[in-house]
């Protein structure tokens, strides 16, 4: 990861398979989204790339992650069509959803 010369290995302790990942441009940090379920916020800025959170979704699979550009919020998709906002700074799940049966009004 980052510029030509600089190379970096991380591994996450469960060894789940990485589904996406996000980088927080000029934050050093770095968001993977792991085929268990669980979000995990990275701080690259360390000699040894470290995890210092993680938030894992129990009652649904993750299939998409978007950061928005200088955004605070990251919004998780899922299998059933939800959008669910985990705000970056505080890497904790907002009480909003997005569902996706509200959102076309069935």
């Amino acid at each position: 990861l980052g510029r030509p010369g600089v190379d970096c290995y991380c591994q996450h302790e469960s060894g789940a398979a990485v589904l996406q990942l996000q980088f927080l441009i000029n934050e050093g940090a770095l968001v993977t989204a792991c085929a268990d379920d669980t979000l995990h916020l990275w701080n690259l800025r360390q000699r040894r790339p470290a995890v210092l959170h993680s938030l894992k979704f129990n009652r649904e699979r993750i299939t998409f992650c978007h950061l928005p550009f200088q955004s605070k919020w990251l919004y998780v998709g899922t299998e059933r069509g939800n959008t669910h906002m985990v705000n970056i700074e505080s890497f904790i799940l907002s009480g909003y959803v997005i569902m996706w049966n509200k959102a076309i009004e069935l």
